[in-house]
């Protein structure tokens, strides 16, 4: 009974912590794309890519397997603490 609700408790903030993560992975891609002079959309999605993959996969990934010794509730929310500074660094490249 106790691994059942310990899974659901992962579900429930699993969903949570998803939906941030994928908030924070577009905030880190986005500067790539607003650029004040027109260019290649190509390189730019090429130069995107790989960190808005790893954003998405350390979500779902997380969201599925809570690492052991850590609350699920905290568990899930792993891969939100790291892409929170790098999307306030990834938000800071704007130029205006």
């Amino acid at each position: 009974a106790e691994a059942a609700r310990r899974r659901y408790e992962q579900i429930r903030w699993g969903r949570v912590s998803v939906i941030a993560t994928n908030v924070l992975t577009l905030t880190i891609a986005l500067p790539f794309f607003l650029t004040r002079t027109p260019g290649n959309v190509l390189n730019q999605s090429l130069r995107a890519a790989p960190l808005a993959m790893g954003g998405l996969l350390a979500g779902v990934m997380a969201s599925s397997a809570s690492p052991p010794g850590i609350p699920p509730q905290l568990g899930v929310f792993l891969p939100v603490l790291i892409l929170a500074p790098i999307a306030a660094a990834s938000l800071s490249t704007w130029r205006t």
